[in-house]
């Protein structure tokens, strides 16, 4: 049922991809195009820190050397339908440091082990016609989050169970660290869910005034659940009774997370980044969000991760990435300053007139493609050049090449996105 391309050793340099030039708009910036980095993942590997994102499309990985945030490498989907990466998940195994990235149709594994030299290892098409928005792990196992549910995957890249479970904002689904229970929160609904059964039992109301990423952490030591709605941070047992709470004083909830000391916790509520005891839910301290890195910032998903230097607190802001100590003191930050990886609207092609003659010339027109994206125009034997507009559009005069009678097609592609797109029509 799936289909495989294993061990396609193909070096993709960082520096190729980052020269590309191919620049794409934000859907939802208020800074023009540069998108906003609003969630990733952290890693420590060989005692080192790297975080990851693919919020402006690409697969971005920063690596922090001497308390400085550098980015190291950047790749692009091949997928020429979606040419941009939904998820990504960090991992290590046997002894190499891989990234797993999801598109939609298809699913990659890269090895990072060299950041500026990944390699493809794997690229997994479902032929179920599963569209993969994100990934978890749990233990040795690989998680998908897709239109058909979560899907668990073992290191032979063989799907092992399949669970009934969705939502649309896959950051929001949590799966216990054995993969016993999977909280999902739903629009204002937290549903527990048990993977026996392979189906909810039980779901709790919550004040939610906004759907956005609000990651959930499950304590396996008490048992509970921790989160924070619009209102509160709030705590469940396992069977969704409330048994904590603290206002959370902003009207706005993203993320709970644990630290590496077991005291503690921290949350992310827009305006503030608080660390707070565990049990009481005392704050121990909290900071500005909008002071962290660039002003005006908004601390949306947050990750911890700790190396032999001691923990670190990863902030996705919007303006950047910020790295915190575990006394919430800055580290540093990197601004955000790419540019989304993604088409603002449909692939299209169109001609002034129709039907044409031979030698007579059209005007054609198109958009959907990147932002001053060099394009290649293919006419039977003819072939022309173009770039397209900080709109992704584009309009060049071709002569109508000398022809018989009949139909005939036009062909366009994109030099960097692979994008294509054709369209026929009568020449007289």
């Amino acid at each position: 049922m799936k289909e495989f391309i294993l061990k396609s050793k193909v070096i993709i340099v960082a520096l190729i991809l980052m020269l590309g030039g191919v620049l794409f708009v934000s859907i939802n910036d208020t800074q023009g195009r540069i998108k906003s980095y609003y969630s990733g993942k952290a890693f420590v590997y060989q005692d080192e820190i790297y975080i990851g994102t693919v919020n402006t499309g690409k697969f971005e990985l920063f690596k922090l050397e001497d308390n400085k945030i550098y980015k190291k490498t950047s790749l692009v989907s091949t997928y020429y339908k979606h040419p941009y990466f939904m998820d990504l998940e960090l991992r290590e195994e046997d002894g190499s440091f891989f990234v797993y990235l999801v598109d939609g149709r298809y699913l990659y594994k890269y090895d990072i082990s060299s950041p500026v030299f990944p390699v493809l290892e794997e690229k997994i098409k479902d032929n179920a016609w599963d569209w993969f928005r994100g990934l978890d792990s749990m233990d040795d196992s690989l998680i998908t989050l897709g239109t058909n549910g979560i899907k668990i995957w073992d290191v032979n890249g063989r799907v092992i169970n399949s669970l009934k479970v969705y939502n649309d904002f896959h950051d929001n689904v949590s799966v216990s660290g054995k993969g016993t229970f999977i909280f999902n929160l739903d629009k204002d609904k937290l549903k527990f869910f048990s993977s026996f059964t392979n189906d909810y039992y039980t779901q709790v109301d919550l004040v939610i005034n906004d759907r956005h990423i609000r990651n959930i952490y499950n304590d396996p030591r008490t048992s509970s659940v921790y989160l924070v709605d619009d209102e509160a941070l709030k705590v469940f047992n396992l069977n969704g009774n409330l048994i904590n709470r603290k206002d959370n004083g902003s009207g706005h909830g993203y993320d709970v997370i644990s630290s590496f000391n077991s005291n503690y916790i921290y949350s992310s509520t827009g305006l503030k980044v608080e660390k707070i005891n565990k049990n009481s839910l005392e704050t121990i301290k909290e900071v500005d969000a909008t002071t962290l890195g660039v002003p005006g910032a908004w601390a949306m998903e947050i990750k911890s991760v700790k190396n032999s230097e001691g923990e670190k607190l990863i902030v996705f802001n919007g303006s950047s990435i910020v790295v915190l100590d575990d006394n919430l003191e800055i580290i540093d930050n990197y601004e955000a300053r790419e540019e989304f990886i993604g088409p603002i609207e449909f692939l299209y092609l169109k001609v002034d007139k129709n039907p044409v003659f031979s030698d007579d010339y059209v005007l054609l027109s198109g958009g959907g493609f990147g932002f001053n994206e060099k394009l290649n125009i293919e006419w039977l034997r003819d072939d022309y050049d173009v770039q397209t507009d900080d709109e992704g559009e584009f309009e060049k005069f071709i002569k109508v090449p000398s022809m018989f009678p009949g139909r005939t097609d036009i062909k366009v592609v994109g030099e960097v996105t692979g994008l294509s797109y054709s369209i026929s029509f009568e020449v007289k």
